[in-house]
């Protein structure tokens, strides 16, 4: 026999079966779409010359439709599935039609319970209706049958009869408790798992974990909740992922600076699985991780930023002309959606040397991707954090952004790249000096851009050193790995700067004795060119403040994650944080406790 499993067009069915009469085939099952009738009839009168039946069945649901394929002649084995058929007299009535056709019954049995139910059925066919094995098959399969009270059982390629009566599928009390949807013991086996740390959280449920409240109120609100219910540790799930929440301060220093290497790694976004988006800086693991960070790290140093300034400034003049125009005719705007247009100018510029333009063109492609990228579906990213990543797989969701969007930034930076390579014009920019990483030398480091070394302690510092030792040598980026830092160039730099700049026009407007003190501030230290200089703007201790405190009252991320690579023992709280598992500490919560 061959099982196509419905792929097949009825013209298709018939060609690739005649390839294959050699091999003396018996049926074609399922070779063509259950509800066309009349398209199997012709695929059986086709193949009736070479005494190859067909055979479907299982996905009919009532005897109206086996009537049709009966009358059509559509079927030369009739294949019932007992648990989709509306019960025994329905099943009856489909054996006693396929009789007077004389058409043998050979159930479908592949599935869970099935051989234990289709037992008894082939069993009353072959003693009161039919009297006859020939061309009567049933599949058999022993899978899970030790949950059932009465497992079925074949010697010798036959069922066994079966001993007792009934439908031979009941199952044991233990394993209905066990496997009962949604609160048996297989969907909620991890939901103790906090319970034997000594960890407490708010009660977990089958698929969504602790996400149900996530649907009710606002994270924000939601995560200061329950870091004020639970206190400073507390566990959560995301479905079945178990994830420890950590908002000690001293607790904290140990895990981001003290045992930095034991977090290093970040969960990763989701469960999705993506070419460009694995390779950035919050997706790579264990040595990808490290070279890549070794490599940009001096990209940020501030040498470098400062070369970046004047490319910020021209974007800040276009920035303040478009302000004065509105305030001189006194109209109102959307300051996130202006600062929104003001950082993606500052990053195309930055990032690509490319002039967007976005105050005076909000719909470039540029903008329009960027504020698709950070607009996913909802449901698109529950289930980027909820299913496995196989089945993300199979649904073809690899990205919880908008992939359109993600292609567009890449297609830009390749052309960008490939240009390039082929110009010797140099710039200052963020491609630039990652394309200067990816040459394997050292002409583009100075002084300026040592490693940040305020995270390694000292008995790891050895460790350090070694391992830059060994990245010497390979310290270049593939181009894939160019595009994704480039992405998460844009990534961290669009959303984050233009909610920080309205929440701080915001607070200042509140407060206008902070403004006043602000402005004065900054316009001491502006020259008599009317510029502030990179070094001087850098010093600024109340700017810095008045920043600080925004980002403390609207936190752009409302956590940080980290993945612990070995068990690690937290503090002297008795707890022990298993290897593997997912730490993040609640910003938001704790800055508004």
């Amino acid at each position: 026999m061959v099982d196509a499993n419905q792929r097949w067009d009825v013209d298709e069915a018939i060609a690739w079966m005649k390839q294959l009469t050699d091999f003396g085939l018996l049926w074609i099952e399922e070779p063509t779409s259950p509800d066309d009738v009349l398209g199997h009839a012709r695929i059986a009168q086709a193949l009736k010359p070479y005494g190859i039946g067909v055979a479907t069945g299982e996905q009919c649901q009532n005897r109206v439709l086996f009537k049709q394929y009966l009358q059509a002649q559509g079927l030369q084995f009739l294949q019932i599935d007992s648990c989709r058929l509306g019960g025994v007299n329905e099943i009856l009535s489909i054996i006693l039609m396929a009789h007077k056709f004389g058409v043998p019954v050979c159930p479908h049995a592949g599935g869970v319970g099935l051989c234990e139910y289709v037992q008894h059925l082939s069993m009353w066919d072959y003693v009161s209706v039919s009297g006859s094995t020939d061309n009567r098959m049933i599949e058999y399969v022993r899978h899970l049958s030790e949950h059932y009270t009465y497992p079925a059982s074949a010697t010798r390629g036959r069922y066994v009869a079966p001993k007792h009566p009934g439908y031979g599928c009941e199952m044991k009390a233990a394993s209905i408790q066990y496997y009962e949807f949604p609160n048996g013991t297989y969907f909620t086996r991890n939901f103790n798992y906090f319970t034997k740390l000594g960890i407490k959280g708010p009660r977990p449920y089958f698929f969504v974990g602790t996400l149900w409240g996530n649907f009710l109120q606002p994270n924000p609100v939601l995560e200061l909740q329950r870091y004020q219910k639970y206190g400073k540790i507390y566990g959560i799930f995301e479905g079945n992922k178990a994830i420890v929440q950590v908002g000690d301060p001293d607790l904290i220093k140990q895990i981001l600076v003290t045992d930095f290497h034991v977090f290093a790694g970040r969960r990763g976004i989701g469960n999705v699985r993506h070419p460009i988006m694995d390779l950035t800086l919050v997706a790579a693991k264990g040595d990808d991780w490290r070279r890549i960070r070794w490599i940009v790290s001096p990209t940020f140093t501030p040498g470098k930023m400062k070369r970046m300034y004047p490319l910020v400034r021209q974007s800040l003049a276009t920035f303040l002309d478009t302000l004065d125009t509105y305030a001189v005719d006194k109209q109102e705007i959307n300051a996130k959606d202006m600062y929104g247009c003001y950082a993606m100018d500052v990053i195309a510029n930055c990032a690509f040397a490319t002039k967007t333009n976005s105050l005076k063109d909000p719909n470039n492609a540029f903008l329009i991707n960027a504020r698709k990228v950070f607009s996913p579906p909802v449901w698109r990213v529950l289930i980027g954090f909820l299913l496995p990543t196989n089945a993300l797989n199979f649904l073809n969701i690899r990205t919880l952004f908008e992939e359109k969007s993600l292609d567009f930034f890449s297609q830009t930076m390749r052309e960008i790249i490939k240009n390039r390579k082929k110009s010797e014009t140099k710039f200052n920019d963020f491609v630039e000096l990652l394309m200067k990483a990816k040459e394997r030398n050292d002409e583009n480091r100075d002084e300026s851009d040592g490693h940040e070394d305020h995270y390694i302690n000292e008995e790891d510092n050895n460790k350090k050193k070694v391992l830059d030792n060994n990245l010497t040598s390979i310290k270049c980026l593939t181009e894939d790995e160019v595009l994704a830092q480039g992405f998460s160039f844009f990534a961290a730099g669009f959303e984050t700067t233009s909610s920080t700049l309205a929440f701080c026009s915001y607070e200042l407007a509140l407060n206008p004795d902070v403004q006043q003190k602000l402005y004065e501030e900054v316009m001491a230290s502006v020259d008599t060119n009317g510029e502030i200089d990179y070094e001087v703007l850098t010093k600024l201790p109340f700017l810095d403040a008045v920043i600080t405190e925004t980002l403390r009252l609207h936190s752009t991320a409302l956590k940080l994650t980290r993945k612990a690579a070995e068990d690690y023992r937290l503090g002297d709280t008795g707890i022990t944080i298993p290897k593997g598992d997912i730490v993040e500490i609640p910003i938001h919560a704790i800055h508004h406790s």
